[in-house]
């Protein structure tokens, strides 16, 4: 496994087994600092790379991880960008940044596609809502959606056969920074400057997204669940397997949710269902059980554990190595050593402490460590089994639709 790791205007690969140094990328003579990286889901070779000149560039990695060459340069945005993700397939990229907007990029022509404009202020999350069973010969399916949530609060869904917001909700009472997909696109999670977790249910569009009435919303609010911090919320990730979700937020705390199956939901209705009817009646025991089964998100996702670092916390993301739950960690670290003590976490099952299982400190970056993010093998995507249920410069011309 490897860690991948921005340092400054460079980017170095690290073997999380060896602690060596395998790599460092730089696009000389250039001193923007990246900012945000993502691989490509299908292609781990590819590297997307945000800066904070607003630049991003694509990286071919070597086989080995000992090197990468450089395969295009992206100029969209006048600000730092904040946020990357790939659509499903790899075809497509998606960049956020401070300047408030968001451009859709075409990777294999190398060019941009549209510009997305609506939020008020800089873009903390993307996530492509994309059915994968629905693809049709242009790579474009109906219902064909870009979620985009900005530290103006709002929660934006974009139809990309149309370019245009077809949605917006008010997500926090404050901002948002950070988003999370399930791995099977059922559900939806928001982190907020509000201490919350907000939960949303991603339904089926309709036949015409642009004829979307009140009742038929794609995004469905869930309910909230309160963590122990109220620190600012960096990153929310649920696991590859769909069974726990991680948050960490800017101080050291790590708190990991896990998500009940649907025999244990139906164990503790139950046993709600019991305790109401020795207060209030069976029968206004049975109307609770509706209702809690309907409506609280708290039935259905539990606090697992609080796991406190040596440091802050700066990137997390999950090991999705088949057959284990682990959790990487980076803490920053700051002097001229890179400080970052990586925890490997193992959580084996819902009753046992997580451990420690293996450390690593590597040398080699100046400041603190902002985010890595780990080389896994690819996996396909999957329904959850719980209830949620060379070079060249490009300046692209780009299409610019109405505000939503």
């Amino acid at each position: 496994m490897h860690a991948i790791v921005p340092a400054l205007e460079q980017i170095k690969i690290w073997n999380t087994k060896t602690s060596a140094l395998l790599a460092s990328l730089h696009d000389a003579p250039s001193t923007a600092e990246v900012i945000a990286l993502v691989l490509n889901p299908l292609r781990p070779s590819v590297l997307a790379a945000g800066y904070d000149d607003g630049s991003i560039r694509l990286w071919n990695l070597k086989e080995d991880f000992s090197g990468g060459d450089l395969i295009v340069t992206f100029n969209g945005h006048k600000s730092a960008v904040t946020h990357l993700v790939f659509d499903p397939k790899g075809n497509r990229l998606a960049s956020g940044s401070k300047d408030t907007d968001i451009v859709l990029w075409d990777i294999v022509a190398e060019e941009g596609i549209v510009r997305l404009r609506a939020h008020q202020d800089q873009i903390t999350g993307l996530a492509f809502l994309t059915p994968p069973s629905n693809v049709d010969e242009g790579g474009y399916v109906p219902g064909d959606f870009l979620v985009s949530t900005g530290k103006d609060g709002l929660i934006k869904l974009w139809d990309l056969s149309t370019n245009f917001c077809v949605e917006t909700h008010v997500a926090h009472r404050g901002e948002v920074w950070a988003l999370a997909l399930s791995p099977g696109h059922e559900t939806l999670v928001t982190a907020g400057s509000d201490g919350e977790l907000k939960f949303w249910a991603v339904k089926g569009p309709s036949a015409d997204p642009m004829d979307v009435d009140d009742g038929e919303k794609v995004l469905v609010p869930r309910g909230v669940v309160s963590r122990v911090g109220h620190d600012k919320p960096l990153t929310v990730k649920f696991h590859p397997d769909g069974a726990y979700l991680a948050v960490h937020g800017s101080h050291r705390n790590i708190e990991i949710f896990r998500l009940r199956t649907q025999d244990e939901i139906k164990k503790l209705l139950a046993r709600k269902r019991k305790r109401k009817a020795k207060k209030s009646g069976a029968e206004n025991g049975a109307d609770q059980h509706e209702e809690l089964e309907d409506n609280d998100i708290t039935n259905e996702i539990a606090a697992y554990t609080t796991i406190r670092a040596t440091a802050k916390v700066k990137s997390i993301d999950w090991d999705s190595t088949p057959s284990t739950t682990t959790v990487q960690v980076f803490p920053p670290i700051y002097n001229l050593t890179i400080a970052p003590d990586i925890p490997r976490l193992k959580l084996p099952c819902p009753l046992c402490d997580p451990q420690t299982s293996s450390q690593t400190k590597n040398h080699g970056h100046r400041p603190r460590t902002n985010s890595f993010y780990l080389n896994n093998p690819p996996r396909p995507p999957l329904r959850s089994p719980y209830p949620f249920s060379v070079l060249r410069q490009r300046n692209a011309p780009l299409r610019r639709p109405g505000n939503g």
